[in-house]
Order: C-alpha cells, then structure tokens, then sequence
C-alpha cells in the first residue's frame, strides 16, 4: 500500500506541474498533504511531518544554495561564466555543447555532490544559453543528467555507499567498475532525453536575475586560466590536491558512517589497485614538476 501511495503521489505531481502548470512548491505542498492524510495520520502530523522535512533539507542545502548563488552571480558579473563558455563553445563547437556540459558534469559530479556541482555549473549554463540563443533544457539537461548519474551510481555519495555496506562490497571496486556502467548510461541518456518530442515542446526561460545581460568584449573578460585558478599557488596546489584524491581511493576512506559500519573501504582489487596507483605516481610527477616550475598551466 506505501508504494501505491507513493506511485500515485508522483503521478499526481507530474500532472499538477506539466498539465496544470501549478508552481512546483505549491504542488509539493499539495501532493505530500495528501499523502499524509491517505496514510491515516492526523493533520497536525502531516504538518509536524512536513515542517521537519523542509527542514531538514534546508538545514543541509542552504549555505550550498545560498553561497552557490553569489558565487553564480560574481561569475556572470565578473565575465568569468561568459569566458568558461565560450572557450568551451569554441573547443567543442556550438554543435557539441552538450558533449561539453556532459563531459564537464562527469569531472565534476565524480567528486563533488549533486547540489554543489549543480550551482557551480549552472551559470555556465545559463550563458550559454543566453550568448547562442538555445534552448535552456537542450543545455541544461546533459548537465544535470550526468551530474545526477554520478551522485546516484558512484561511491562515495551516500547512496552507493549505504548499497555497498548492505552488500558488503569493497566501495573501490563499485567505484571502479560502476564508472562503465554509469559514464555509458549517463551519456545515453543525456544525449537522449532533450531529444524527446514532449521535452522539445517545454520552453522554460532563464532566471535572468542570477546572470547579467551586459555583453563582454574580448578585452574585458579575465583569462580562461584566470577563470578556473586565480593565482600560482592554487594552481600549483590544484595537482596536489587531485593526487591527494587518488590516494584516497587507494585507502577509499569514503564517508564516516561506511567507516563506522566496520566495511573494507580499501581498493582491494588488483587490476583497479594498479589503474589508480599509476594515475597517483604520473600526478605526483605533475605536482612536483609544477611546484619545481612554479608554472600555473597545470591549473587547467
């Protein structure tokens, strides 16, 4: 019965929010009353209930939303989105921005949480969209996609690594071999889904509040480099900290409560074993040379 409620519940939302087109809280708000009420509890808990939900979710989401949306606003007013995207446009070409925003979420939604990457990427987005007059969704959605793929398949986001712990699976190998499964099936679907007829039909506008309209000229953009690192020392120290990531996964102290559940975080399989432990020794080679160097070009 749960799981009819819960089934029902999301086909009421999808309704109310594409048919019609009720603002997405206010459907939240409706759908979860609703099921509150069909479980059998009583108002003032459907409401104790919801209060603690929102809640909880500010609790953990707010100072990344909140910071991540100055953080959006600097990079438009700044030029630094406008010069992240065209350089990308330019790499990749306009007919391939969607290989862009999916390659670029994989680097980023490997190591970061859904939440963070989505408000550090989607400026960039947004001036996409806003320089080369395309669809929101046509670019917005390859990102997210990959982002969420990542954050869903891969230790050690808490999803993946709580189904390890049930399963007692070594969290380096799930992370290991998961990287064929989801890479392959995030870009399937990222590359898929902007495609469908129901999805081109949707027309969503950019929040032209998080982004500036003032068109840049060349010679006032900072640099690309400038735009990703802002100085020597964090380019220097940006190899390190990658190194300092693989190195991670070779011991794979992924997030407390795994530790805690007494699992074997350790990458115990030969074949990923050695895989990583190259990738540490070439990036540890990369970081001396460039603190040798004091060259920022390992920045990018």
């Amino acid at each position: 019965m749960p799981l009819v409620l819960v089934a029902l519940a999301v086909v009421l939302l999808l309704v109310l929010m594409t048919k019609f087109k009720l603002n997405g809280f206010i459907s939240l708000f409706i759908v979860a009353l609703l099921v509150g009420i069909a479980s059998g509890m009583s108002l003032s808990d459907v409401y104790e209930s919801m209060v603690e939900g929102v809640g909880g979710q500010l609790g953990e989401l707010i100072l990344t939303l909140g910071f991540g949306a100055m953080l959006g606003k600097v990079l438009a007013d700044s030029g630094a989105a406008q010069r992240i995207a065209t350089t990308m446009v330019n790499f990749f070409g306009i007919s391939r921005v969607q290989l862009a925003m999916v390659l670029t979420a994989f680097a980023v939604g490997i190591t970061m949480f859904y939440e963070v990457g989505f408000v550090l990427l989607i400026p960039i987005v947004f001036t996409i969209v806003r320089e080369y007059k395309l669809p929101l969704l046509w670019v917005g959605l390859p990102m997210s996609i990959s982002l969420s793929t990542m954050h869903s398949f891969l230790p050690p986001h808490p999803g993946p690594a709580a189904v390890s712990a049930t399963f007692g699976a070594s969290q380096g190998v799930t992370l290991f071999y998961g990287l064929f499964i989801a890479l392959p099936a995030a870009a399937l679907i990222a590359f898929t889904w902007p495609r469908l007829p129901f999805i081109k039909r949707m027309n969503p506008q950019v929040p032209y509040a998080l982004i500036t309209t003032q068109e840049f000229e060349e010679r006032d953009m900072p640099s690309f480099r400038t735009c990703l690192v802002s100085n020597k020392v964090h380019a220097e120290n940006l190899v390190g900290h990658l190194s300092c990531f693989i190195r991670t996964r070779c011991e794979f102290h992924a997030a407390a409560f795994t530790a805690s559940a007494g699992m074997d975080l350790r990458l115990d399989h030969d074949p990923a074993a050695q895989f990583t432990s190259c990738v540490n020794r070439l990036i540890d080679g990369f970081r001396h040379f460039a603190a040798r160097h004091r060259y920022p070009v390992f920045g990018q």
